[in-house]
C-alpha cells in the first residue's frame, strides 16, 4: 500500500517581538534574572568565605561543630542564621568583619551590627 503525501498549510510563527515588554520581564533567563542570580551568588559566596575566615582560629569542639556548618550552609539564609553564633564567640576585635559583611549583604536590615558613636 502505498501512502499519498499530504500538503502541509505552513502558518506564520509568532516572531518573539510580537510578545509585549511584560511577557518578556517574566521569562526565565532573561538576562537581568541571570545578573540577578550571579550577584546573590557572589554575596554569597563572600560572606561565606569571611565567615570562615573569622571562624578559622577558633578552638574547641563547639568551634570545630560551628566551622562544619558554616563549612555545608548552602545559601545565605543558613549564613545568616548562624551569624549569631559565629558573632557570640569571636573576641571584639574580630566581630568587625563579620558586622561589615553583613552589613554590606543586608545594608536596610533594620537593625544594627555596630556601634556607631554619635
Amino acid at each position: 500500500m502505498h501512502v499519498k503525501p499530504q500538503a502541509i498549510d505552513m502558518k506564520t510563527a509568532r516572531s518573539s517581538f510580537d510578545l509585549d515588554f511584560a511577557t518578556l520581564q517574566s521569562i526565565p533567563g532573561m538576562p537581568q534574572e541571570r545578573l540577578a542570580r550571579v550577584a546573590a551568588r557572589r554575596v554569597f559566596v563572600e560572606m561565606k568565605q569571611c565567615f570562615m575566615q573569622s571562624a578559622a582560629g577558633l578552638q574547641g569542639a563547639s568551634a570545630a561543630l560551628l566551622k562544619r556548618q558554616l563549612r555545608i550552609a548552602g545559601d545565605i539564609g543558613e549564613l545568616l542564621e548562624l551569624s549569631e553564633t559565629l558573632l557570640a564567640v569571636l573576641p571584639p576585635e574580630d566581630r568587625k568583619a563579620v558586622r561589615r559583611q553583613l552589613d554590606a549583604a543586608f545594608p536596610m536590615a533594620g537593625r544594627d551590627t555596630e556601634f556607631v558613636p554619635l
